[in-house]
């Protein structure tokens, strides 16, 4: 009977040991796959970010080069076609375009095409440009905008670039010729070169009507290439301000995440393109570190389980393992429980020792009728800061400005800890609102103060958000979570507002009855 209840039990002990192993590989498999989630939806807002600046990039190069175009236009009829007038407005323009590094070069042609004026030094009236695409446009188009025209090989200077151009009328209004600019690819491959797209990472400025004016990397080949039967194209025809999509290159069949953005002033888009795969790298490679890990303690789960059902038979040596077990089991939870009261990269306490002494604050403070404040303070722009830095970084930030904290906090009664991720929470017993905003005031010029790059925030440098919420006095009705709902309500607000700066908000207080 013995043997026979202990063979059950060893059934329902191998079968509890397969149920946990299981639950184990389905949680490890629900955080990687939500890990890769979050690394992909990280990197689909940081390449957002990335055409924005592009789009903005483009629209400021065009703009510019419409203004110098547009001085040209109002000189022509003032200065006249003279020698001295187009002299006046050739050293006119060579001193304007010496701050333009984007313009190659800008040309005046008659009617006929013949070239009147330029930008370089010296003007060559054997070139021609009636055949090029833009004179032949505006030929044909009386409208007074400026026009985009595809990529050519300039003949002053051998380099690439596409024109912007517009058409000048004569005073009977009939075409009197074009004034056209010449945009350098060279200053386009430049500033795109700052950007890390990885390896097989594109970057592409296209008009609306599909035609290719610049990619990175660059060929001859791209140039006026037309890109209306691309995926892209059609994923942009659908929405033309900004948008995003998965696509596999037919070329090289390499899986990429296009986001795209329309230029807001101009009938262009700038699309990035990042290779999935070089994205998840970093997510590979933790996923099978991790997996091997969670592998290898599964087989020991597995493996020491096994073995302890074989020896439960031996009762007595199982009763003095299972005590001896116990003691190291008791004394390895109380060392893990002092260091589960403290967070092990900021050196601060972690939240669970923030909620413990926030009740006994509250507790406290209800006995002497007295205030209790509370802050939240979050670090602005923090995921993209993870981002563009890394975890290195990301940690380094966190340390210094614990430690800006802790500078603030000396010879206080106050009480600051890591809240989770990028926030820190700090409880001020016996402080007023007013007294609480003006310390968050304080710890928000602190954070300045210390100078930490970040190049996508709006200063240049990391600032925080605080949010202010007091209980004057704490009475029966107070409870903590509502002073951490209204703190974290009033730091919404700030976020609201602009970032790097200080709101509070606290609710209202509920009457006896």
């Amino acid at each position: 009977m013995s043997d026979k209840k202990n063979v059950f039990t060893g059934r329902r002990a191998r079968f509890f040991i397969a149920f946990i192993a299981l639950a184990i590989v389905i949680l490890e498999m629900w955080g990687i796959g939500y890990s890769r989630k979050v690394q992909i939806g990280e990197s689909r807002a940081s390449i957002s970010n990335v055409t924005r600046a592009l789009a903005q990039h483009a629209e400021d190069t065009l703009k510019e080069a419409g203004i110098v175009i547009g001085d040209v236009l109002e000189r022509l009829p003032r200065d006249g076609a003279s020698p001295a007038g187009l002299e006046r407005t050739h050293q006119a323009l060579r001193a304007r375009l010496a701050s333009l590094p984007q313009i190659d070069g800008l040309y005046v042609l008659d009617r006929d095409g013949n070239l009147i004026m330029t930008s370089q030094e010296k003007l060559n009236k054997e070139l021609n440009g009636r055949d090029r695409a833009y004179f032949r446009y505006h030929q044909n188009h009386v409208d007074p905008g400026t026009h985009i025209d595809v990529p050519i090989q300039s003949r002053s200077t051998g380099r690439w670039g596409f024109t912007v151009s517009s058409r000048y009328n004569m005073p009977d209004g009939s075409f009197g010729g074009v004034v056209v600019a010449n945009i350098d690819m060279g200053y386009f491959e430049k500033f795109y070169r700052t950007f890390d797209i990885g390896s097989d990472g594109a970057i592409v400025l296209v008009r609306s009507d599909g035609m290719l004016l610049y990619r990175r990397p660059m060929r001859d080949e791209f140039a006026g290439k037309n890109m209306t039967g691309t995926a892209l194209f059609r994923q942009y025809q659908e929405n033309t301000l900004t948008g995003s999509a998965l696509i596999k290159s037919s070329q090289d069949g390499v899986t990429r995440i296009n986001v795209y953005r329309g230029v807001a002033s101009f009938p262009l888009f700038v699309a990035v393109a990042m290779s999935e795969d070089e994205i998840l790298s970093d997510w590979w490679r933790e996923s099978f570190l991790h997996g091997g890990s969670v592998a290898l303690l599964l087989f020991a789960l597995l493996y020491a389980g096994n073995r302890l059902i074989t020896q439960v038979s031996q009762r007595s040596r199982t009763e003095t393992s299972a005590l001896d077990a116990q003691a190291k089991a008791e004394r390895l939870s109380q060392s893990l429980e002092q260091l589960a009261l403290q967070d092990d990269v900021t050196g601060l306490p972690n939240r669970r020792q923030f909620d413990a002494q926030l009740k006994s604050e509250l507790d406290q403070a209800k006995d002497r009728q007295a205030a209790v404040a509370l802050m939240m303070m979050d670090i602005d722009h923090f995921k993209v800061f993870n981002h563009l830095y890394g975890h290195v970084g990301s940690d380094d930030c966190l340390r210094s400005i614990a430690g800006a904290i802790r500078t603030n906090l000396r010879q206080s009664p106050y009480l600051a800890a890591r809240y989770g991720g990028e926030q820190f929470g700090i409880i001020l017993p016996n402080c007023t609102l007013t007294a609480a905003v003006g310390f968050a005031e304080r710890l928000c010029e602190a954070t300045r103060g210390l100078a930490i790059p970040h190049w996508e925030s709006d200063d240049g440098v990391v600032t925080v958000s605080i949010g202010v919420s007091c209980l004057d006095p704490v009475d029966e009705n107070d409870l903590g979570a509502d002073l951490i709902r209204s703190a974290d309500h009033a730091l919404q607000m700030a976020k609201q507002r602009g970032h790097d700066q200080v709101a509070s908000f606290s609710l209202p207080k509920i009457s006896k009855k």
